[in-house]
């Protein structure tokens, strides 16, 4: 047998060993979901480690002894892909359902607002520190207050007490967003029902944060529990989609 024939053969034999350990492997996607959340992973090889060998870098020992047994390989995992397929070189975003926020209250039984006067500002707490985009807010209102106002929605603590009538500049700073309430935007029972309902599906994006912050401007001429026995309230429900 010549030399190159020899050495023909025993390199097909270290390829087919290679393969059948499981080592040479081409680029491919890894697919794994933790809850709620999908993940994809495109790896390849940046080490082996076969015993009685140092780690070898970017390239594959040459020589697998006759007893090898399992082979050390390290991967390098990048989550690049965004569907099932494999394909896609976008950042992977973890898939989440809609989140619905419990309903808080803005306005209590007991507490007045004037016109041109804000609410106490309300903390809504996410549950952990998230971004994504609010997509529905429903306004619910005990009584028959249906006049018109404005919910602003923070980042942070606003520091709005009962009955302000501005905000302080750096309140400001810390707004994202606003829903305008017109009066004609309340339904009601027009049997004498005791309460009313606004909902409102205008996107707005937050980035990540633990909790929003809400505050309510009535701007009707009507005041809030302006007498004893009003028992006028109004409570918030947010609903928004988780995006990291």
């Amino acid at each position: 047998m010549s030399n190159k024939t020899r050495f023909l053969l025993i390199l097909a034999a270290f390829v087919v060993a290679v393969l059948y350990a499981g080592v040479f492997v081409a680029p491919q996607s890894i697919y794994a979901q933790e809850g709620p959340n999908i993940y994809s992973w495109v790896y390849h090889i940046v080490g082996i480690t076969a015993p009685g060998q140092a780690t070898a870098a970017a390239s594959f020992p040459v020589v697998l002894a006759s007893d090898q047994g399992d082979i050390s390989v390290t991967l390098d995992a990048e989550v690049i892909d965004v569907d099932a397929t494999g394909q896609g070189d976008l950042p992977m975003v973890p898939f989440a359902a809609i989140t619905e926020l419990a309903v808080t209250e803005i306005i209590g039984i007991d507490e007045q607002v004037d016109q041109f006067e804000y609410s106490e500002a309300t903390q809504l707490a996410l549950g952990a520190t998230v971004s994504g985009e609010i997509l529905n807010v429903t306004l619910i209102l005990s009584g028959t207050l249906t006049e018109a106002g404005t919910l602003l929605i923070f980042d942070a603590d606003p520091s709005v007490t009962l009955a302000d009538a501005n905000l302080a500049t750096a309140s400001w700073l810390l707004a994202i967003g606003k829903i305008d309430v017109a009066a004609g935007d309340w339904f009601e029972e027009d049997s004498g029902g005791t309460g009313a309902v606004a909902t409102f599906a205008e996107p707005i994006a937050f980035h990540a944060l633990s909790s929003l912050w809400v505050a309510y401007y009535h701007e009707g001429a009507t005041q809030w529990n302006s007498a004893a026995g009003d028992n006028e309230s109004l409570d918030i429900q947010i609903e928004y989609r988780r995006d990291s």
